[in-house]
């Protein structure tokens, strides 16, 4: 092809970046990301080159939508045009990835590869893309430095996620936090408008407040001493302790939820989706009134037992929850017609009402609390994955459009920082998701632990683009933008987890105890931190070292350097909590044996999980570990007593 026929600029050339007077503030940004990148792919920081032209702007399309791009080459321009904001700012991304080389493969620039070149040629053709999910979001609902979430923040738009989902909390409730200077930020709404708004908005992404929030519309610190009849009755006493912890009857503390939830809109224009979510607990109000409308009246007084058939869900719960979020919809919809309402459904609330419809402005997302990753989210793949495929089924039947799931793919907060290897599995199963209607996801996750479970994230924001992702194709890219040059060195190690993964599901790991799940015998993909322990054993971790040898030796740069310094601290990690979760099976095993002198072993099991913490608390927060290696603080303190080892509270 003849240069003639080619987008062609030399090292030490700048294009020049042309964007409107009067651009919207995604636009610039996305040109201010153009010269940023050219600058280091093309070693250059002058305008050498004016008669070269990337020009970015907004071009309303109803076939783009507002977040789909189409990119025009030609042999003296380049034209990005979005169908909005946000589609400018994606178009951008994609240009550098597809056309220049750069991989965004984890937050920061160190886990972003960007080659040095002596020539970008860019073939004469028009690209045009939209998204196939209208939702590809994460949760940011920790209060964590702000520096860390703006690097989350902006990985997600360089991968072309659209929606982030918030929850701060209630002013008055951090009010009564004592907060430590080097503790985490207290997660307000002034403290998020102040540090995280403005990042959202300059990349044109979206907003949800939408998780754990009902207490937030009726915050019990400013209510509960004048109102208590606000608040659900449980055994007796009115307390904010529920699930559906406020009294759905009374008619004074419903019209005040509403009328803070409109009050919230008005104060915050910005947000697109406004949840009416339940608190993270189980049960609900108890009073007559509220009995009243049930199905059944002693169904407020039935316990969640997910052991029992017929027992696992709650339809009174599920008729009160459609109640409450319908009402709330209708009435947002009259005076902020553009604002959806999110709802939220998990333990006993999961199904659908078999009575009720929720209203067209409600967006519900479906927990999938519990699902196994060592097979697909589909039909007929195994018992765990097929309850959460028939309960989407049962969800599509009820006519509802925009359907997503809440996904768990850093393995819920059990995986505590140790691999979760879901990524060849989640691009596998979206394809079949896209075809059941499901509209996208939020996914469950926290700044701190990006990149030990980025692969799966981005697993999911590729889908969120393509019809089906090429997994090796898309594997070899990641390792390429975390690793560079030693990639293909480190590649051994995730092969072997995806290797083991299969085996998973192929029922060749059906008797190893730390897979098996308590209501069936076969082995599963669970989030549970102790399947390290087949993991480890299967990959070996003399293994893992030889990889990192190699990779040492090709290291091209000291970013590919520190990543990998990053890679070993996190093997070490793992190593330790391989021992800690092996030995505390062990205990187990023994103590089901009814052995009675077990003290030692336990006090062996809480010194491995100090080791494990210590090692935690040492190396740098850096995306590839947690802070916390294990929180199940009853547990622990089980272990102690066991131990005979004096409790340490502030641990």
């Amino acid at each position: 092809m003849s240069s003639t026929q080619q987008f062609v600029i030399k090292r030490g050339q700048m294009p020049r970046i042309k964007i409107e007077r009067d651009a919207q503030e995604p636009v610039r940004f996305a040109g201010h990301e153009l010269t940023r990148y050219f600058r280091k792919i093309l070693r250059t920081s002058k305008a050498k080159s004016p008669q070269k032209v990337i020009a970015i702007g907004i071009k309303p399309n109803a076939k783009l939508g507002e977040e789909g791009y189409e990119i025009v080459v030609s042999d003296d321009s380049v034209i990005i045009n979005g169908g909005g904001p946000a589609g400018v700012v994606f178009g951008t991304y994609e240009f550098l990835r597809r056309y220049c080389g750069c991989r965004f493969s984890g937050p920061g620039p160190d886990s972003e590869y960007v080659p040095q070149k002596e020539m970008l040629q860019i073939p004469k053709q028009t690209f045009r893309q939209e998204p196939k999910l209208w939702y590809r979001g994460m949760q940011i609902s920790g209060r964590y430095d702000p520096d860390l979430i703006i690097r989350e923040i902006d990985w997600m738009a360089k991968n072309g996620m659209n929606y982030v989902l918030f929850h701060p909390r209630p002013e008055e409730r951090e009010a009564l936090k004592t907060v430590n200077p080097r503790a985490r930020q207290p997660f307000t709404m002034a403290w998020f408008r102040q540090h995280i708004f403005p990042e959202v908005l300059r990349r044109g992404m979206k907003l949800d407040m939408n998780h754990h929030n009902l207490l937030t519309w009726l915050s019990p610190e400013k209510y509960f001493r004048e109102h208590p009849e606000w608040y659900a009755l449980v055994d007796g006493k009115r307390k904010p302790v529920a699930q559906l912890s406020i009294c759905t009857s009374n008619r004074e503390a419903v019209t005040t939820l509403i009328a803070n939830v409109k009050r919230f809109i008005s104060q915050n224009p910005e947000v697109s989706i406004i949840g009416v979510i339940p608190e993270d607990d189980g049960g609900m109000c108890q009073c007559e009134e509220c009995r009243n409308n049930d199905l059944q009246p002693d169904d407020a007084f039935e316990p969640i037992d997910y052991s029992r058939k017929g027992k696992t869900q709650s339809q009174s719960k599920i008729r009160r929850y459609f109640r409450l979020v319908n009402e709330v919809a209708r009435e947002v919809r009259k005076e902020f017609p553009n604002v959806l309402i999110g709802s939220g459904h998990y333990r006993d609330l999961q199904w659908p009402s078999e009575k009720a419809k929720l209203e067209d402005n409600v967006v519900p997302w479906i927990a999938m609390y519990g699902r196994c990753s060592s097979h697909d989210l589909s039909e007929q793949t195994c018992r765990k994955n097929d309850f959460f495929f028939d309960l989407l089924i049962q969800w599509k039947r009820t006519g509802v459009q925009k359907l997503i799931l809440y996904e768990y793919y850093m393995g819920m907060y059990s995986q505590g920082g140790l691999p979760y290897p879901a990524a060849k599995r989640i691009c596998r199963e979206w394809p079949k998701l896209k075809k059941l209607g499901i509209q996208g996801a939020t996914i469950q996750s926290n700044p701190t632990n990006l990149i030990i479970y980025g692969l799966n994230y981005l697993a999911f924001a590729r889908s969120g683009w393509e019809d089906e992702v090429d997994y090796e194709k898309f594997l070899d890219d990641y390792l390429l933008g975390i690793f560079g040059t030693a990639a293909q060195a480190i590649k051994p190690v995730y092969v072997a987890f995806d290797r083991v993964v299969d085996q998973i599901e192929r029922g060749e790991a059906d008797d190893v105890p730390c897979l098996r799940s308590s209501m069936h015998g076969d082995a599963h993909l669970r989030p549970d931190g102790q399947n390290i322990i087949y993991f480890m054993d299967e990959i070996k971790v003399d293994n893992v070292r030889e990889c990192i040898r190699r990779a040492k030796t090709v290291a091209a740069n000291d970013r590919e350097r520190r990543q990998i310094k990053c890679f070993e601290n996190a093997v070490q990690y793992w190593r330790l909590g391989y021992k800690f979760h092996k030995l505390k099976l062990q205990v187990l095993v023994v103590e089901e044996k009814g052995l009675t002198d077990v003290s030692t072993l336990y006090a062996k099991c809480y010194r491995a999980h100090q080791k494990w913490q210590e090692y935690a608390d040492r190396i740098p927060m850096d995306g590839w570990t947690e802070k916390v290696v294990y929180n199940n603080k009853s547990d622990i303190r089980h272990m102690l007593e066991k131990a005979d080892i004096e409790y340490d509270k502030k641990r």
